[in-house]
């Protein structure tokens, strides 16, 4: 039987109760419980998907083969997955790897992979995307970001670092209805041919050369650059404020000491923990 799992029989009510894990290694990990009475003939269901990490399990164990575009493609979605995370695993053999439908928020953590053609990462939260990834997959041809979380240039700017990049898709994403969004994507990524799934024409490249070559487009620009740094020295900030605040907590020689930080903590987060311990970030 694919299911493990125990139950038992509580004294008061006489009901039993069930738990069960779906052990079949191609499937997500589901857990429901089941509860029903040997006197009633009704049978009452709930069910709960568990997220689940990449392991060297669950890459050996998933779906890969030739998809209908002759792409030798590795099949990863749909399983709640957080993070990137042990592709290490996954040689360098697949032309294309699906992460859609997961609950990835940052795209990073890929190993070196040349061969990798194909990126779909659609229907996840993703609201960054790391500059380490264009020098991990330098040969990216195509790359489905459609129904996420994108909202602003600076956060798609990286986007301009991956030079074979020919097919992309940004639909449903907060950053589709920024002005100048078209012409934007076309500028930075100048290898592009289709966009959203519609071929970007000769008179749309003329229209983004000429828009971004005013005061106006440099002043774009100019902003997605600050906003970019801007960004970059926020993340620092944070890194920074974590190490001391880590430093706090290893200094704290007594439980009064624990005390006063866990309510500093409850009261302004790692900046009051900082400003009361005088430590700067």
């Amino acid at each position: 039987t694919p299911f493990a799992g125990t139950s038992r029989r509580t004294q008061k009510s006489g009901r039993w109760r069930s738990t069960y894990a779906l052990g079949r290694p191609l499937d997500p990990i589901l857990v429901f419980a089941t509860r029903f009475n040997l006197s009633e003939p009704t049978l009452n269901l709930t069910w709960h998907r568990v997220a689940m990490r990449i392991t060297p399990e669950l890459v050996s164990s998933s779906s890969h083969g030739i998809n209908c575009l002759g792409e030798f493609l590795l099949d990863l979605r749909g399983n709640l997955l957080p993070l990137i995370e042990n592709l290490g695993t996954a040689t360098d053999v697949y032309d294309a790897i699906d992460l859609s439908d997961n609950q990835l928020s940052i795209i990073e953590g890929f190993p070196p992979y040349p061969r990798l053609k194909a990126l779909y990462l659609a229907n996840n939260h993703v609201v960054r995307i790391t500059e380490t990834v264009p020098k991990s997959i330098p040969c990216l041809e195509t790359m489905i970001l459609s129904g996420n979380r994108l909202r602003t240039f600076s956060e798609i700017e990286v986007l301009g670092r991956f030079k074979n990049l020919v097919t992309l898709s940004l639909l449903d994403n907060p950053v589709c209805a920024t002005p100048n969004y078209r012409n934007f994507v076309i500028h930075k990524v100048p290898s592009l041919r289709f966009l959203d799934f519609q071929r970007i024409r000769d008179s749309e490249r003329k229209e983004a050369k000429q828009l971004f070559g005013t005061n106006e487009g440099r002043g774009t620009l100019a902003d997605v650059d600050g906003s970019r740094n801007l960004g970059f020295k926020e993340i620092a900030n944070a890194e920074r404020s974590l190490d001391l605040l880590r430093k706090a907590i290893s200094n704290a020689t007594s439980v009064e000491k624990i005390r006063e930080l866990e309510g500093a903590l409850r009261r302004g987060g790692i900046e009051e923990v900082l400003r009361v311990h005088r430590l700067e970030p």
